[in-house]
């Protein structure tokens, strides 16, 4: 989720001060109708409004619900998006002003991101242990599909993070990688002699900048 799409989930100062604004001029029309002088009944309520409100923000009050938005909203920015400890730090604080249904969107992404690294980690560690075996059999590598997907996207990864140049062949090979990830895939495990099936997974959080490379074109 973008953080455009998680600011989505809130009102925003600028909404709220909006509807303050909507509601005040509704309830002032409402009154007017009950009084003969509806014009100046209306003229007289308004203005009050505005010096009531023009004195509250001289002597430095401000409404607790603007604050309480304009917190949350400063929070929501401050969140790296693709760091799980981030955003369950910026869960906690959230939490702490009463945002509890942002808290918890933040605590959810947050426990996702941290699924997908452990299963990138898991089949790092895997396809290390493959090679060494096979390696030190004298025979060369073979991966499974999915570990070729994601060693794919690993080269690819690598690659940019280290500002080298990535060639457009694998460029190809890291995005038709990522889109069979991104589907349920069944293969026969030879181990087990049996049919296997892997769930879809999102690989586009433990490999961020490729997925930008996909996106650019």
């Amino acid at each position: 989720m973008a953080t455009s799409e998680i600011l989505g989930l809130f009102t925003t100062p600028e909404q709220y001060q909006l509807a303050q604004r909507q509601a005040q001029e509704a309830e002032a029309l409402q009154y007017a109708r009950l009084d003969p002088t509806a014009q100046a009944q209306y003229g007289f309520y308004r203005a009050g409004q505005q010096l009531g409100g023009a004195i509250g923000g001289a002597l430095g009050g401000q409404d607790p619900q603007l604050q309480l938005i304009a917190r949350t909203q400063q929070l929501a920015r401050s969140a790296n998006l693709a760091d799980p400890a981030s955003l369950e730090a910026v869960a906690q604080q959230l939490a702490n002003i009463g945002n509890m249904p942002l808290a918890i969107n933040y605590a959810d992404r947050a426990k996702a991101l941290r699924e997908e690294k452990r299963k990138v980690r898991e089949t790092d560690a895997l396809v290390s242990l493959r090679e060494a075996q096979e390696v030190k059999a004298g025979l060369p590598p073979k991966l499974t599909g999915d570990e070729r997907y994601i060693q794919a996207l690993r080269t690819v990864e690598t690659k940019l993070r280290n500002k080298q140049e990535v060639s457009g062949e694998e460029l190809s090979d890291a995005n038709m990688s990522a889109q069979m990830l991104s589907k349920p895939r069944t293969f026969f495990d030879q181990a087990s002699g049996q049919m296997v099936t892997n769930p879809a997974t999102d690989p586009s959080k433990a490999f961020p900048l490729t997925f930008k490379q996909f996106i650019r074109d």
